[in-house]
């Protein structure tokens, strides 16, 4: 089946119509393949294919050519091969592999430069974004968030950062650890479903885990670290540089990402805010306001007014709405 492949793949190689998936496909295979299978592949394409003869270098040269190749495919991981069945398939091999090692010096080159490059994700003001990344994780955003990843993601390491809240669902490679970056932690997990709070905006940053383990770290003074387990939350206080450990509320953490809002004995002023925020609206209070009183409440609406409305009741206000701005009237001067 192995040699089935690269068969086929050298033959779209030699045609020209080899893509660069593909070429990722057989350097793979090289890899991994040995000189036997090798050389009855190669001596199968010489039989097949006809090469011109400016194709084929002259005997006094091949054996600079072949140093010269070499030198160029050592960083590529594929492997040397010393040892092949006539000299038919040594000359196959070299026009084969000098093809190789241009491409690879382009692909190298292409990947460099695209690694310089961010691509950034924003959720503004009322929306939700899913992002997928290259290596099947998917990140819910909530809104006003934002995330930031290199365009060569995955490539040798899986780095983003971010602001605001999502929810991660990290596919899982133990061979590159997924790492999340905020302005005040970092979290390093290999596989792992999580919820990170951290709006620019809030004294506090936190993390929820609801499956696998996560390493959270701080980025400044003190320097701490802690092991996240399941159902476990850290919280990350930005004015004491604390990081402590404590149980979560997993239906709770993550009632943004099924549209809900939940409040438990939360400031009535940042009842009002979050609304803000999941909506995107302005709200504008007259009259004095409901001082110190806090909220505790449940809300799945996705229409603005039918919030406004339940709050209208409990808190007996009235309220109109022109646009994206809510004015609330407390009858109070």
């Amino acid at each position: 089946m192995k040699q089935t492949e690269i068969y086929k793949l050298m033959s779209r190689y030699v045609s020209k119509t080899l893509t660069p998936s593909e070429w990722e496909a057989l350097r793979d295979l090289l890899n991994h393949t040995d000189d036997e299978c090798l050389s009855e592949v190669l001596e199968n394409l010489w039989m097949e294919f006809s090469f011109s003869p400016e194709q084929i270098p002259p005997e006094s040269e091949l054996a600079a050519i072949f140093a010269k190749i070499r030198r160029h495919t050592a960083s590529t991981n594929i492997r040397e091969i010393v040892r092949y069945a006539g000299r038919v398939a040594v000359i196959l091999l070299i026009v084969f592999l000098t093809g190789v090692s241009g491409y690879l010096y382009k692909d190298h080159a292409y990947r460099v430069d695209l690694g310089a490059k961010e691509v950034v994700v924003d959720a503004a003001r009322g929306q939700k974004i899913v992002v997928t990344l290259p290596d099947s994780s998917v990140v819910y955003l909530n809104s006003e968030s934002s995330l930031r990843y290199r365009q060569d993601f995955g490539y040798k390491d899986r780095k983003v950062s971010f602001k605001g809240e999502a929810f991660f669902q990290v596919h899982r490679d133990e061979a590159r650890k997924f790492v999340v970056g905020t302005e005040h932690l970092n979290a390093e997990v290999l596989g792992t479903d999580f919820n990170f709070y951290a709006y620019e905006d809030e004294q506090v940053v936190e993390l929820s885990l609801i499956a696998g383990s996560v390493k959270v770290e701080t980025k400044g003074l003190p320097l701490t670290a802690l092991y996240v387990k399941p159902h476990e939350k850290v919280i990350y206080d930005k004015l004491s540089g604390n990081l402590r450990k404590e149980k979560a509320n997993i239906r709770f953490e993550t009632a943004w990402v099924r549209g809900e809002l939940m409040f438990r004995s939360e400031p009535i002023e940042n009842v009002f805010y979050k609304i803000e925020r999941r909506f995107g609206v302005l709200i504008y209070m007259k009259g004095e306001g409901f001082g110190s009183d806090r909220f505790t409440g449940y809300f799945a609406y996705d229409d603005v007014r039918d919030v406004m409305n339940d709050l209208k009741m409990h808190y007996k206000f009235t309220y109109k709405m022109e646009g994206e701005n809510i004015w609330i009237d407390t009858g109070e001067k």
